[in-house]
């Protein structure tokens, strides 16, 4: 058995430390039932009520009505991220639907292509909508075709009546391969393919149908064994679409549990990959079984760990239709002459040793300060396997340092080594791997486990994403398999986007614009949109209009999920809206260019008058119609505002706010009043002194009081002629 991971040991650490004694459960008395206990039980009433009716909801893709019967749970058909229930069309074929009851989001692209499948040994996607919960949130739900089966086995260690190699082909084989042929035609992948996803027909027959695909990241749920052995060295929210060959190698394994009955070897995940990777798939997965020659081909050509090699879907059709299947060059492997031991693990391989080394990579950081036995062993590996790299450089970091302990600089280290070592395995850091174009999931999953959040970020940040996709830097195009050369480039694709948007510091950018952009059907996690399942362009408006309706409005929609959704999901934003979103210019300012985006938005999705949400935003506005310094012309344009706003159109208003003959009407007005406003003071210096002149006491009592009046009057008119042409502000 593995020994435990640096992380494992620290979380036991932990959790001894917490363990505390609780003191005795304090006795309370019985109290009378209060009127918030009262309207709770109602409440709950309610609830049970409305459970047994039934939530009802359109789906998005036939338009049909379904009920979803809340009080009639299907379990067996559970998946780690959705619940399922059963559903009412109205219709004679039996239906059932998947609730989302994760942060991830549902794989609705191969929804629509499984929707289209002609394969009837699936539990088909139908449909896919929102309903409103319970509790009054939306949630996203799948509906399918139920088939009359059980499922099979409810985990990989539980035993079944094996089936024969007919059978397998008959009702396995064909079935799978149908179907994907389906998906490669559409560029996808299935990666689903388990023991507990399968579910057998109540008859002789033993007919399989194959479980969901879509309410899970790609191969999220998939126990190691049934993953290559790159796969299984991933995180489980990173192993990515993959291609069919991915598929091919999980087909082949779940063949061997059925011709066994059960879980082909007793063995531990880490213990069992450490062996696949010494030995080679189809040697540790078989090894003492009792297969006929005809399933030993199968399993020799579908378990390859050589991509090149793998058996594709024209050969494992052949096979099953009885037909000689003309064998690839026997694979190779790199096996050393002798061991090495290496904390407490026999090691034949780089890659194994390697996997350890990410695993551990603490106590691998302190073993390979100093020189040791293992030094001789991996420069004769390096040499064997023909590898351009130099074992001194690579440790020279851990043993120019004196001291022990973990350094800064460490876990990069040991990511490179990991790199240089076994190119083929998916970038590892810290004691986990990443798919570079699986990331999409993991970012989703970073939401709720901060580990993993700041793993991605720190990748980035030092840079061993670029030495990731440098790794295949000095072979051919031609030495690299059409396979690894397709994941390769949409791994430079994905990780040029994520690693320019992770650079920008600024409204709509970093980790959440990533999060949308890898994640095409993602929800909004915006708080004000919490209560909302709002994942495409046109979901946008409908939800804000509801809020708009309600109590309880947000302060500010300058907020950075909301704000890095738009950009995501809609891409034709002027540029100069995103740079005005700065608190520099003003809560109005922001409000502004945001309403501008919505109203962008409400152009492209033809959604149709939103009067409480136009109503909502003109109040927002009203700071920026006060900036206008004519008492007439503001006057004129807050009446129009708020027709504009009964318009229910976001344009009317933005129209309105950025009308440029308006704003040069008053600007020339306010320029015009401040130079009279200036001739006006002038005017009154010059009537002052010349008032002090007239009444001087040289001057006659009649001609004083002409002077006084003709100073009054001249002082009134010119203050009238000011004010009934011009305001200051």
């Amino acid at each position: 058995m593995a020994l435990p991971t640096d992380e494992e040991l620290e979380k036991l650490a932990k959790a001894a430390d917490s363990v505390k004694p609780k003191a005795p459960a304090e006795v309370t008395p019985k109290k009378e039932v209060s009127l918030s206990q009262s309207k709770q039980q109602k409440e709950a009433q309610d609830t049970a009520q409305k459970s047994a009716e039934g939530f009802k909801f359109v789906g998005e893709r036939t338009k049909n009505s379904f009920t979803l019967l809340a009080n009639q749970r299907l379990e067996e058909f559970d998946t780690q991220t959705a619940s399922a229930y059963l559903v009412n069309d109205g219709g004679i074929e039996h239906k059932f639907c998947y609730v989302a009851t994760s942060v991830h989001a549902f794989r609705l692209d191969l929804a629509s292509v499984l929707a289209g499948s002609a394969s009837r040994s699936l539990l088909k996607p139908y449909d896919w909508g929102r309903v409103v919960w319970s509790d009054g949130i939306e949630r996203l739900v799948l509906v399918v075709s139920k088939p009359d089966a059980n499922k099979l086995a409810p985990s990989t260690s539980s035993p079944f009546t094996p089936f024969s190699e007919e059978e397998i082909k008959k009702n396995l084989i064909a079935p799978a391969i149908e179907i994907l042929g389906e998906l490669a035609a559409s560029d996808k992948t299935f990666r689903s393919f388990r023991i507990s996803n399968i579910y057998v027909s109540n008859d002789d027959t033993r007919k399989i149908f194959f479980g969901d695909a879509v309410t899970e990241p790609p191969a999220y749920a998939q126990d190691d064994i049934f993953e290559t052995v790159e796969s299984a060295m991933t995180h489980i929210s990173a192993r990515g679409e993959g291609t069919i060959a991915d598929d091919i190698y999980a087909l082949g394994v779940l063949a061997l549990f059925l011709h066994e009955g059960g879980r082909p070897i007793q063995m531990d995940n880490t213990s069992l990959l450490y062996k696949k990777l010494d030995e080679g798939s189809f040697d540790a997965l078989t090894a003492g079984l009792n297969l006929s020659g005809s399933m030993r081909r199968f399993l020799g050509g579908v378990l390859r760990d050589d991509v090149v090699t793998r058996w594709n879907l024209d050969k494992i059709r052949s096979w099953a239709g009885g037909m000689t299947v003309d064998e690839n060059r026997s694979q190779v492997r790199k096996s050393a002459s002798r061991t090495v031991e290496f904390l407490s693990h026999e090691h034949e391989s780089l890659r194994s040793l390697t996997q350890n080394f990410n695993r551990n990579w603490r106590k691998t950081a302190k073993h390979l300060a100093e020189r040791t036995p293992l030094d001789n062993w991996i420069k004769q590996q390096i040499e064997d396997n023909n590898l351009d790299v130099r074992w001194t450089s690579l440790v020279d970091p851990f043993r120019q340092v004196q001291g022990g302990g973990v350094k800064s600089g460490d876990d990069v280290q040991i990511a490179r080594i990991c790199m240089k070592l076994d190119p083929r395995s998916p970038l590892r850091f810290k004691s986990s791997g990443y798919m570079l174009d699986g990331l999409g999931p993991a970012f989703v999953e970073g939401l709720t486990h901060p580990e993993i959040q700041g793993q991605i970020l720190e990748i980035f940040d030092k840079k061993l994403h670029r030495e990731y996709l440098n790794r295949y830097k000095d072979e051919d195009d031609d030495a690299l398999s059409e396979e690894r050369l397709k994941i390769q480039k949409k791994e430079e694709k994905e990780v040029t986007i994520v690693s320019n948007f992770l650079r920008i510091n600024a409204a709509g950018y970093g980790y959440e614009r990533c999060l949308y952009e890898q994640n095409p059907y993602l929800k909004c996690f915006s708080p004000f949109l919490s209560q909302y399942y709002v994942y495409k362009l046109s979901d946008i408006l409908p939800a804000l209009e509801k809020i708009a309706s309600s109590r309880k409005k947000p302060e500010t929609l300058n907020e950075q999920h909301f704000i890095s959704f738009l950009l995501a999901r809609c891409e034709t934003f002027p540029s100069h809206w995103l740079a005005e979103l700065k608190t520099t210019q003003g809560q109005a300012g922001i409000w502004l260019n945001i309403i501008r985006m919505l109203s962008h938005i409400q152009e492209k999705t033809k959604e149709g008058p939103l009067n409480q949400l136009t109503t909502w935003l003109a109040d927002k506005l009203m700071p920026v119609v006060k900036v206008y310094h004519n008492r007439k012309r503001r006057a004129k344009i807050e009446k129009k505002m708020t027709a504009a706003a009964k318009s229910g159109m976001l344009k009317d208003l933005v129209d309105l706010i950025d009308d440029e003959d308006e704003r040069k009407k008053d600007r020339a007005g306010f320029i015009e009043a401040r130079r009279n406003y200036a001739l006006f003071g002038m005017n009154i210096k010059m009537l002052t002194k010349k008032k002090d002149e007239l009444l001087s006491p040289e001057n006659s009592f009649g001609r004083k009081l002409g002077a006084f009046v003709c100073f009054v009057l001249a002082a009134v008119i010119s203050y009238i002629t000011l004010i009934a042409g011009f305001i200051m502000p």
